[in-house]
Formats: structure tokens, C-alpha cells, sequence
């Protein structure tokens, strides 16, 4: 009797509903430069993480990794790959939303170095006469994004800008790849050490969260 008693007031009792855990971080890819790179031949590889340290603050990091074969256009040509990576980290601080979602800003530091081989006046992907450069960078700059979740599927989009500091000048009148600023080309004659004034575009993110 008592044993049935028990069981119809555990049987009553409120069940409290199980709260999702809230997701802490997340890993991404870029993958729109990705594509846009591939159909010039070149290996763009963008990739990050970001991590909740508190309800307003998160730490992210990324990396960026651009990868030419060499091409011998002549027989009197022979040149390596072209390869240039950055990096770049820093604290994000939610300015709306909860959680991974919302509208963050994020200061940040950032580093390039760029091994690569271009033809002056003209795409580093074309034929023709070769110049090999080597050229770093540092700075800092800041990130406005927007991301969401569904589930552990992660989106975001990203703008920015920086400035920073050139190490070493590039080729006069050459094209340029910016590993930093997403997948950009620009051309700059007067480019050389000195102050250097950057983009950072990621149109979409995509990548799971944890």
C-alpha cells in the first residue's frame, strides 16, 4: 500500500523540461574565396575558431592560406610556388543578440608573410617575365560580423578594415594578393615598406558550432 502511494505521487510530481545547453563556440570555413580561387587554379583556404568566454565576450582566431604551383611560361623560367599565410586574433564583443548569435565586433592583430613570383603589369597567374618577392606585414584592425546558428550549423559574414605596417616593398606596378582581405586584388605602384591600409571581406562563413 505504501509502495503504491509513493508511485502515484511520483507518478504527480512536476517534470521539469531539459534546457538545451548553450553552444560555446564554433569552427569555420570561407568558402566563397575558396571557389573564386580555384577558378584561377590557386588554393584559398580561410579558416577560424571563436570561443565564449562570458555573456558578452568571445576570443576568435584566424588563418588564411594561398597556394600557387609554379609555372614555367620559357625554358629560361624556373620558379617555386607562391605561398602567403596570415593570422590574426583577438577578443569579439556581442553588440546584439545571446549566445553565438547577433552582431559582434571584434579588434584584432594580424600578421602576413608572402612568398611569391608576379609578373609586372599584370596577373602573377599569367605568362610572362617573373620578378620573386618576399614581403610581411603586421597591424591591427577590427571586424564587424553577423552570425547565426541553426542548430550546430554555423553562418556568418564578416567586414572590416585594418592598417598596418609593410616590411619589405612588393614589385612596382604588380598585382598583389592579400591573404588578410579575404581574396582581394589590387594594383598599387607606389606600394613599398610603410603604412599599409587593409580590407577584411568574408561574405559568408559557414562551418559547425559547439
Amino acid at each position: 500500500m505504501i509502495l503504491s502511494v509513493a508511485l502515484v505521487l511520483l507518478s504527480q510530481a512536476p517534470v521539469e523540461p531539459m534546457q538545451p545547453r548553450e553552444l560555446v563556440g564554433a569552427v569555420y570555413l570561407q568558402p566563397v574565396g575558396t571557389v573564386v580561387a580555384a577558378s584561377g587554379a590557386i588554393l584559398f583556404l580561410s579558416m577560424g575558431t571563436q570561443v565564449r568566454l562570458s555573456e558578452v565576450l568571445l576570443l576568435h582566431a584566424d588563418a588564411a592560406l594561398v597556394w600557387s604551383s609554379g609555372l614555367n611560361p620559357t625554358i629560361s623560367e624556373d620558379f617555386r610556388a607562391s605561398t602567403s599565410v596570415s593570422f590574426s586574433a583577438g577578443p569579439q564583443f556581442q553588440l546584439l543578440g545571446t549566445g553565438l548569435k547577433g552582431l559582434f565586433l571584434g579588434p584584432k592583430v594580424y600578421g602576413i608573410y608572402s612568398d611569391n613570383n608576379v609578373r609586372p603589369r599584370g596577373s602573377f597567374i599569367a605568362d610572362g617575365p617573373r620578378e620573386r618577392w618576399r614581403t610581411g606585414e603586421i597591424g591591427a584592425g577590427v571586424d564587424l560580423s553577423f552570425q547565426w546558428h541553426f542548430g550546430h550549423f554555423f553562418i556568418g559574414s564578416v567586414l572590416g578594415l585594418s592598417v598596418g605596417y609593410a616590411l619589405t616593398p612588393s614589385p612596382p606596378n604588380a598585382f598583389l594578393w592579400s591573404t588578410f582581405g579575404g581574396a582581394s586584388l589590387w594594383d598599387d605602384p607606389q606600394r613599398g615598406s610603410g603604412v599599409a591600409l587593409g580590407m577584411n571581406v568574408h561574405l559568408l562563413r559557414v562551418g559547425f558550432a559547439w
